[in-house]
């Protein structure tokens, strides 16, 4: 009888300990799938019809001037949620603009921001300062981008990200008119100017020091302005591409800002071209139009009519085009003095502007995809 039970006893200890020693082994790999659901991400989702509306509001180098009492006043004035907030973080800050970023999230949009290489005074026109392409590709500001970095993975939010926008002119101090231009880089190849491709270098460093730091909340935005400046085949948009596995949307900017021509010509006339140009960089790529609008100026035609057809070209011409970013900005430069773009620039530019995004193709709120 002692015997049995002794059997009975160290059968029944030799389960348990198999059982515990099962958990214990296993223990590991639920920690690890645990781990790993940690590791998935949402980003924001193209939709299949329709196209995102969002907006900058007056959002300069500084985001401090993010505020969301001017979100929600344009919301009130436009009629419509926007789903993407626009605004500046630039490098003469030194800081992740986490505050800004939170507070455009927490109101139920995904911040697009423009991280820009310069330093104050954050005025157009300049040359480069210590934020050039040289310093950046030399490794200068490597701390920097990885402390951005860092505190953007963090944030965990979906962000979109234009670095070094409207390269294509001269308005900027990283503008490639200030870096050799279309000067051949004697490399034989097509695409091969030295201001471009010292560009594409940058463009590249800066992502792909970004993406080391293990950031996958962000969406890259490559973005163009409509019309580069000045012309020539060294500066098509081509030129500058640093490549489709380092960028998420095609961007443009357009607006129509110049007083001898505003809204003297149609919207489609003065997208179709650009339009096309970019699209073709890669056919699976989404594009937005990262700032768009036109001003009111003494004489010009009408603003309202302009805007009410740009929409009608929007929808009917350019199903590429998933987001659109509005200008909702007072301009004053030497170039554009009166340039005035808000939507309430008008009685009637605001009466289109709001009947226009009552239409269910304008998608206010954001929608979001998982990656891992």
């Amino acid at each position: 009888m002692i015997q049995l039970f002794r059997f009975i006893y160290t059968r029944f200890k030799m389960s348990w300990i198999l059982l515990w020693g099962s958990v214990v082994l296993l223990f590991p790999a639920i920690v690890i799938a645990g781990n790993a659901s940690e590791h998935h991400h949402q980003v924001l989702a193209i939709p299949e019809t329709g196209t995102y509306t969002g907006v900058c509001i007056d959002f300069g180098g500084e985001d401090g001037h993010v505020s969301r009492a001017a979100i929600e006043k344009f919301e009130k004035k436009a009629g419509k949620h926007p789903a993407v907030i626009a605004y500046e973080d630039s490098w003469g800050e030194q800081h992740f603009s986490e505050k800004t970023a939170r507070a455009i999230t927490e109101y139920g949009a995904v911040p697009l921001i423009f991280w820009s290489p310069w330093d104050k005074p954050y005025t157009t026109g300049r040359i480069p300062d210590k934020f050039n392409l040289y310093n950046i590709l030399g490794g200068m500001w490597d701390d920097y981008i990885d402390q951005w970095a860092e505190a953007a993975k963090n944030f965990g939010n979906p962000l979109l990200i234009s670095w070094g926008f409207e390269m294509n002119g001269d308005r900027f101090p990283w503008s490639v008119y200030y870096y050799g231009g279309g000067q051949n880089d004697f490399t034989q190849k097509a695409s091969g100017y030295f201001g471009p491709e010292l560009f594409k270098q940058a463009y590249r460093y800066v992502v792909n020091r970004v993406r080391a730091k293990g950031v996958h909340n962000i969406q890259w935005v490559f973005q163009v302005a409509s019309d580069a400046y000045p012309s020539g085949r060294w500066n098509r948009y081509v030129v500058y591409y640093p490549g489709s596995k380092y960028v998420d949307w095609l961007g443009l900017s357009f607006d129509e800002n110049s007083p001898n021509a505003a809204h003297g010509e149609a919207f489609y006339r003065m997208c179709k071209k650009p339009y096309d140009e970019l699209r073709k960089l890669d056919p699976s790529k989404p594009v937005m139009i990262a700032r768009w609008g036109t001003g009111i100026y003494p004489g010009a035609k009408n603003k309202s009519l302009w805007l009410q057809k740009a929409f009608a070209d929007l929808k009917e011409h350019f199903p590429r085009i998933k987001m659109v970013v509005y200008r909702h900005e007072r301009i004053k430069s030497k170039n554009a003095p009166n340039d005035n773009s808000r939507d309430g620039s008008s009685s009637e530019a605001l009466k289109v502007y709001r009947q226009e995004m009552e239409n269910p193709y304008w998608i206010g709120l954001p929608r979001y995809r998982t990656i891992k």
